[in-house]
Formats: C-alpha cells, structure tokens, sequence
C-alpha cells in the first residue's frame, strides 16, 4: 500500500512546484496566469528608475497601477497623480501623495470628479510636522503605524459635540513625519470646526508662555512642559494651550484652543491623549 501512495504523492508534488506561467513581462514587470480567466501583475524590480518608467509610460493601465503602489518617490507620484491618462492610475497615485498642495490642485483641477473627491479627501486626511515643529522630535523616532486617539470636546454657544480623533504615522525622515488625522468613528478625515481649530493650533502665532504642570493622562498624574500662545488671526482672535508629555506619541498630552471669530459666538476645544500603541 506504502509503494502504491508514492508516485501519487510525487505527482502532487511536482504540480504544487511548478512555476506559475508567465502570459508576457517587460522591464521591471511581469503578468502571471491564475486560473483560466485571471491573470496578476508582479513587479520584478525595486529599481526607483525602473519602477518610475513603468508608471510614466507602460501602455497598459493595470501595470501602471502596480508600478505606483511600489514607487516611493514623491516628485513621480505626484507628476502620474496630475498627468496619467486613466482615472483608476491618477486616483491610485493621489492616495499616496503626501503633498497636500498637489493634493488642492488636483481636487480643483482633475478632470474626473471620483479623483478630485479622493484629492479632496487626502488633502483634509494629512498633516505634516516638518522638522522645526514642536511635535517633530516626538514623532522622529518613531515607527510608521504608531497612533495616538484624542477625545475631542467642541463647546459653542453652550453646545457640546465630542469625536475621537485618531492620528497615525504614516512616514517619517529627516525631511519631516507624515500622519493622518481621522474621525475614529467615520475613518473620514476630520472636518468642520474641529478641523479648523486643530489646524489653528499647528503653527501657533504670537505672545507665547512656557511652563510646567500636572494633568491626568490615562488616569495618572503626569508632569507636562505647557505652551500658551495668544493672538490675533485675521478677524480671530485665540489662545492656544497645550501640554506635552514625552511617553505620547508626538507629545501632545492635551490640547485646549479658544477662539472669538468675528460676528460669530465664542467657541472652545479641547482634545486630550486617550489611547495610543506601535
């Protein structure tokens, strides 16, 4: 019985390691058979070049796709975000821009509404903490998929709405940290007046007091370095306070933001670290 299961179990063998066939392949690509109607693209290359003429010129359009999922470089994401031909290439692309000036001009220019809606919604989703912000040391050291969750509380007028805000790492080097900020509930990108003020408190300008105090973080008594910054903004005028505690990713232990837009009621956030991990 022994002898009679061994070849069998050769042939299954043999058929389990054959090489997948290729249908066609190029420099740097190859298209592989799956079954009798499906085919998959692999890239063969890590080359940046190589990779970078495939998005830029390969004629079809499931290869360019394949090759923008590889490439690292921003200047060549962001040229097949504005100029590839196909829809489905550019919208693949804007989804890894991390320039949100590129992503406002394709939201306003591109000539596909589902790719502008993507810009649009890219644009709103990143912040960049370039290396002289406050926060960058914070994050520098960090790995990409690190987060941090914010309760955040909205008072206008009397009024309370609360979101949780999730921020997360996505990129990171000398030239800056690239995270994105959603609405943890939606995983949308933060809008509205939570949005606005948020971004208030990202470049703080104006009369600025340092200091040191206590809060609870997590249920503990944490020492915290204070930053109070007041001034006016345009027709706003507001007062930015934040506490910064090293064990929170990028530092930020609460944030508090009060703001008297002109002709319009007071308003008053605060977002202070909830949850965070690797």
């Amino acid at each position: 019985m022994f002898r009679r299961l061994v070849p069998c179990a050769a042939v299954v063998l043999a058929v389990s390691c054959a090489s997948p066939q290729v249908v066609r392949e190029g420099p740097g690509w190859r298209e592989l058979k799956v079954s009798d109607t499906q085919t998959k693209v692999e890239l063969t290359s890590e080359d940046p070049a190589v990779l970078a003429s495939v998005a830029r010129g390969h004629p079809d359009p499931a290869i360019r796709r394949a090759a923008v999922d590889k490439i690292q470089d921003p200047a060549v994401l962001a040229e097949v975000a504005r100029q590839d031909a196909d829809a489905g290439v550019r919208g693949r692309a804007v989804a890894r821009v991390v320039d949100t000036r590129v992503l406002a001009e394709i939201a306003k220019n591109d000539k596909d509404p589902a790719v502008q809606a993507v810009a649009a919604e890219r644009r709103d989703l990143l912040r960049f903490v370039g290396p002289k912000h406050p926060e960058f040391a914070a994050w520098a050291t960090l790995s990409p998929g690190t987060w941090v969750k914010f309760k955040a509380e909205l008072r206008v007028s009397g009024d309370a709405t609360t979101i949780d805000v999730l921020r997360t790492l996505t990129k990171v080097g000398p030239e800056g940290a690239v995270l994105e900020q959603r609405n943890a509930a939606t995983g949308k990108a933060v809008q509205g007046a939570v949005k606005t003020m948020l971004d208030r408190a990202e470049a703080p300008a104006g009369r600025r007091v340092e200091g040191e105090e206590s809060i609870d973080v997590r249920g503990r008594r944490v020492e915290c370095l204070t930053s109070l910054v007041s001034g006016q903004f345009g027709g706003t005028i507001a007062r930015v306070k934040t506490w910064r505690a090293a064990e929170v990713p990028g530092g930020i232990a609460r944030l508090d933001v009060e703001e008297s837009p002109q002709g319009e009621p007071l308003r008053y956030l605060r977002a202070w670290a909830v949850q965070w991990g690797p």
